[in-house]
């Protein structure tokens, strides 16, 4: 019992630093080849900040479904 108890408390932490560095590296790459094959010369990168509003607005759909749909009834 208590083995599993040491799993489990190293294995959640672990598992939510290696998808943040999935996350945050995949993100990096993608924002990286959209400046490079979109902006040749452009002084200012609004196509980057127009993809992140929209994560962020799509993030938050996302929680407000998911807590409608599997939230406390």
């Amino acid at each position: 019992m208590e083995n599993n108890n040491f799993v489990t408390n190293l294995l959640f932490p672990l598992m939510a630093i290696i998808i943040f560095i999935i996350i945050a590296g995949s993100l990096g790459i993608m924002f990286m080849l959209f400046e490079l094959f979109t902006f040749h010369g452009a002084s200012e990168p609004w196509g980057v900040v127009i993809i992140v509003t929209v994560l962020v607005v799509l993030i938050l759909v996302i929680a407000a479904v998911a807590q409608q749909k599997f939230g406390e009834k």
